[in-house]
C-alpha cells in the first residue's frame, strides 16, 4: 500500500510542481524534508499519534516547514500529508518525485558491482555503453564488491548485466556438461 500512495502523492507534487515551474526548489525542499523525517524519530512519533490534537502538529509542522523556508506548494503538501495521516510517508514520496525528476530530465541510475574501484577511462566508457544502450543520461554509482575476483555486475533498473568471472565460469561449466 505505501508503494502505490507514495507514488500517487509524488505524482500530484511532480505534476504541480511542473505546472508552476518549480521542478527544482521543490525538488530541494522536499530532499531537506526528507531528511528531517528521516533523522528525527521523537517527530515522526509526535506527528503520527493520533492522541494529540491535530492543531499541535499542525502548528509544529508550520514552525517546521517555515524554519526550513518551505515554498507555498510544499508547505500545503505538507499539511495535506498531516490531514490525510499520510506523513510517515514523506521518504518514499521523496524517492518516487526523484525517480520521476530522473524520467522528466532524461536521466537513468545505474549501479556497478567491482571487486575494485573503476578507473575514469573505464568509467567513462561503462557510462557511454549504457548511455547508448538506454539512450538516456547515465548517473553511475560504483559499489566494491571484494568477493568478485573479476569483471562486473551492473544493475539499471530491473536489468541485471553480468560480466563477473563467476557467472562466465559457471556458464563455461553449463556448457561443458551439456
Amino acid at each position: 500500500m505505501e508503494l502505490r500512495v507514495s507514488r500517487r502523492y509524488a505524482g500530484a507534487l511532480f505534476e504541480l510542481a511542473c505546472e508552476r515551474e518549480i521542478l527544482d526548489s521543490t525538488s530541494e525542499e522536499l530532499r531537506v524534508l526528507a531528511e528531517v523525517f528521516r533523522g528525527n524519530s521523537e517527530l515522526r512519533a509526535f506527528l503520527s499519534n493520533a492522541l494529540i490534537a491535530e492543531e499541535r502538529q499542525v502548528e509544529l509542522l508550520v514552525r517546521i516547514t517555515d524554519r526550513l523556508g518551505l515554498g507555498d506548494l510544499l508547505q500545503r503538501f505538507v499539511e495535506i500529508l498531516l490531514s490525510r495521516g499520510r506523513l510517515a510517508f514523506v521518504p518514499s514520496i521523496e524517492d518516487h518525485f526523484f525517480w520521476m525528476l530522473d524520467e522528466h530530465r532524461g536521466i537513468v541510475s545505474a549501479e556497478v558491482e567491482t571487486a575494485r574501484p573503476l578507473d575514469d577511462e573505464a568509467r567513462r566508457r561503462l557510462v557511454e555503453a549504457l548511455s547508448i544502450y538506454t539512450g538516456k543520461s547515465v548517473r553511475l554509482s560504483e559499489v566494491i564488491v571484494p568477493e568478485l575476483i573479476a569483471g562486473f555486475r551492473v544493475r539499471l533498473g530491473s536489468l541485471l548485466i553480468d560480466g563477473t568471472l563467476e557467472r562466465q565460469l559457471a556458464e563455461l561449466n553449463r556448457v561443458i556438461l551439456s
